[in-house]
């Protein structure tokens, strides 16, 4: 079993041509919730935040944005948007794209677990549980960033995966080719997946090996699994308090069967 968060191919998913115009196409696909929610879930989740941080004239730093689903209508709502993301692909659609007011938006290309944040910010979002892909010290990191470039009393939305979504990850191994219908590459291959269980550190690890004619390279989704408690610590370690809690960011009350814990907090 590999070291916790020893290994990260980030950058793989979002550099190689291939695979980023896959992401992409799972993104902007209004049915799936693969890579993005569904649309009607976008709207609800916006209602949602809009009700509690009151958006309209606030500056507002949308991290992971990918192709702006959530930017733009962060944007309709009045907030002063910018969408930052390490993938090129996701932030030139998002450019492409925009219509009408929306050509308002910033978009930025950045990694945010490395690179200067933009400052002056009265709101950070972190949706899609992407912060469950970091390690404790990117974790601790990324949140000392935000409550350094956001203005007093400023806020942060984020979301997480359960333990209660822990308890329901199973291990198991699949062999296939051509893996997840050529998601991995246009040329033949043949797709190894092995999924692992942390229990101690209540993490998963979605291992790929995609072997080709000639080479072969691997890919690991890590995901961190939090409990109310855990995910507190963290944020207040790094300076916030939590203000809301549910259990998805469309504001349903959070429950101990709840799969995910969605959070506004505000610096300290």
């Amino acid at each position: 079993m590999p070291e916790l968060f020893s290994t990260y191919t980030t950058r793989k998913l979002w550099s190689d041509t291939h695979i980023s115009t896959q992401m992409l196409k799972a993104h902007i696909d209004p049915s799936s919730d693969r890579a993005s929610r569904q649309a009607e879930t976008i709207a609800d989740s916006v209602t949602w935040l809009d009700d509690r941080l009151k958006l309209a004239g606030k500056k507002l730093c949308d991290l992971g944005c990918g192709p702006g689903l959530y930017a733009r209508q962060f944007h309709e709502r009045g907030a002063q948007t910018i969408g930052v993301d390490i993938s090129s692909n996701s932030i030139e659609y998002a450019r492409r794209n925009a219509s009408g007011s929306a050509h308002g938006i910033k978009y930025e290309i950045l990694d945010y677990t490395q690179d200067p944040l933009p400052s002056g910010m009265d709101i950070f979002t972190l949706i899609y549980c992407d912060f469950c892909v970091l390690s404790g010290d990117q974790r601790h990191h990324l949140l000392r960033q935000i409550h350094k470039y956001l203005n007093d009393d400023g806020q942060l939305a984020l979301d997480v995966y359960s333990l209660t979504a822990f308890s329901k990850f199973r291990e198991g191994v699949s062999f296939e080719h051509n893996f997840m219908d050529g998601f991995w590459s246009p040329e033949d291959y043949v797709g190894l997946h092995k999924s692992f269980r942390y229990e101690r550190e209540k993490a998963s690890l979605d291992r790929y090996l995609i072997i080709q004619p000639d080479k072969h390279w691997e890919v690991y989704n890590w995901l961190q699994y939090f409990s109310v408690e855990s995910i507190g610590m963290e944020l207040e370690a790094a300076g916030f308090q939590i203000d809301h809690l549910a259990s998805s960011m469309t504001g349903e009350i959070y429950t101990d069967t709840s799969e995910q814990i969605a959070i506004i907090a505000s610096a300290i």
